[in-house]
């Protein structure tokens, strides 16, 4: 296996808020709370497996079950994943691209999970103006084709949690 120079690239260094792991095997997406998944594959003992590509190392990630992820909710697209094209000759971009018009279709079905908090309004000024409930919606998602992860027959039964890979934006 040709070995390329695997910088620190991943779950770690990224700046969102939410992990969206769309597992297209299995189904299903899985939705987590960024912050949720660096704990886990900090607190836990999980394997750290390659990325193989054409014979050369391109990312390594550990293999973390869904269920060890504090919070995390899975979705199921249903039809949405024939609607936005997956098929598995796609090259990684391709695959990639598909998971986030799939990641946006369900938004704007309203059939993502949000993870929000809110505070009753006890302001009488703002309840006559019509203000019962604010809520606080955190926006910044990350949206990772995981093609055989999750529980599903012929699945990993794992997320990948990438952590390093190679050349990534050709930052060498």
């Amino acid at each position: 296996m040709n070995q390329n120079e695997l910088v620190e690239y991943g779950i770690q260094t990224e700046k969102s808020d939410v992990r969206v792991h769309v597992c297209v095997k299995a189904q299903k997406a899985y939705v987590y709370k960024t912050v949720d998944g660096n704990r886990a594959i900090q607190n836990g003992n999980y394997p750290l497996a390659p990325t193989v590509t054409n014979d050369t190392l391109t990312a390594k990630g550990y293999l973390v079950p869904p269920e060890d992820i504090a919070g995390i909710q899975i979705i199921y697209p249903g039809k949405l994943f024939e609607e936005v094209g997956f098929y598995e000759a796609q090259t990684t971009t391709e695959k990639g691209n598909c998971a986030v018009n799939l990641v946006a279709k369900l938004l704007e079905k309203g059939d993502f999970p949000l993870h929000k908090s809110y505070k009753k309004v006890n302001n009488k000024d703002m309840q006559i103006d019509g203000v019962d409930i604010e809520i606080y919606i955190k926006g910044r998602i990350q949206v990772k084709c995981d093609w055989n992860g999750g529980i599903g027959p012929g699945c990993t039964g794992n997320l990948y949690i990438q952590v390093a890979e190679a050349n990534p934006l050709n930052n060498h």
